[in-house]
């Protein structure tokens, strides 16, 4: 009874904010509340800030212990508070260090909708697509928990005219995934009925890499080499890229979606001899509803 009393003047102080809620002037909050038997919990706030097209979502993490001698509650709120520098630390270690402690209370923040002309998501990556996804397909970053997020980057731009690109980073402090598609419409002309069919095809370049330094693979080959000090070197995976060459013809778009006919010459191999890896075709239709299924007005 006495862990019970705490936890239930906990629940009603901090459960109200934690239910999502629309509060009618472009945000909402939710969050989660999590208790152990030993008294230890951990509850998140998420409140949400919509500014027209801008969304950005909050993510504050609170951890603490319930008292069973008396009813009360010590919360442990050291992620809010500036770390100390280490001794041997240099600066910009230390403020990379402190610029990753607080942007990891932005969940994610993005503008507009994921295939509009321009578009950009920071934060938790989620269903990122480059091209027909012959090399990055539904991306979802669960590389971290459910609630929190990395400081992933995801940037589309075009069509505008006949040029457009998209770009991908995981984490743009310490990246492992590094993505990028380029095209261009070669016969966008409006002026030319003849090409009319034609005017959306588009012929792109996509490429995926890791970008982190190859210094980060050398690995030793026994316990005792790594005692010595002693390391193999191998760029097997680091240095590994992978190639997309795509033609690709709308043949129905609008706001409903897309549907595209495509063909894909695929590369993988590395960085300095792509063509000495392993290579393949693929071809197909592959498409996107952005504003999903809608559900059959049957009603007179």
């Amino acid at each position: 009874m006495r862990r019970l009393l705490p936890l239930l003047a906990c629940l009603m102080l901090f459960l109200p904010p934690l239910i999502a809620a629309e509060d009618g002037e472009g945000g909402d909050t939710a969050g989660s509340f999590i208790a152990d038997s030993d008294g230890a919990f951990r509850f998140s706030v998420m409140p949400t800030i919509e500014i027209g097209r801008f969304t950005t979502v909050f993510n504050f993490s609170f951890k603490g212990e319930f008292t069973s001698d008396a009813p009360w509650v010590d919360f442990d709120l050291s992620n809010f508070q500036v770390p100390e520098r280490l001794e041997d630390e240099s600066r910009g270690a230390y403020g990379k260090r402190v610029a990753e402690q607080y942007l990891a209370f932005i969940y994610s923040m993005h503008f507009g909708g994921r295939y509009d002309p321009f578009y950009f998501r920071y934060g938790k990556l989620e269903n990122i697509t480059l091209g027909d996804g012959a090399l990055l397909s539904a991306y979802y970053d669960n590389s971290v928990g459910y609630l929190e997020s990395r400081p992933g980057f995801f940037l589309n731009i075009g069509p505008w005219g006949r040029f457009g690109q998209s770009l991908v980073i995981d984490d743009i402090l310490q990246p492992s995934l590094f993505g990028w598609r380029a095209y261009i419409r070669p016969f966008a002309n409006k002026n030319r009925e003849k090409f009319q069919l034609l005017n959306p095809m588009e012929w792109g370049l996509s490429i995926v890499f890791d970008p982190r330094s190859k210094n980060d693979m050398q690995i030793p080959n026994t316990d005792e080499d790594a005692e010595e000090g002693s390391y193999r070197v191998d760029y097997s995976y680091r240095s590994l890229f992978e190639t997309s060459l795509d033609v690709a013809l709308p043949l129905f778009s609008g706001e409903n979606g897309q549907t595209t006919l495509f063909a894909d010459y695929l590369l993988q191999g590395p960085h300095h001899s792509i063509f000495s890896g392993g290579r393949a075709l693929r071809a197909g239709l592959w498409g996107y509803s952005p504003k999903g299924l809608k559900e059959l007005d049957t009603t007179e």
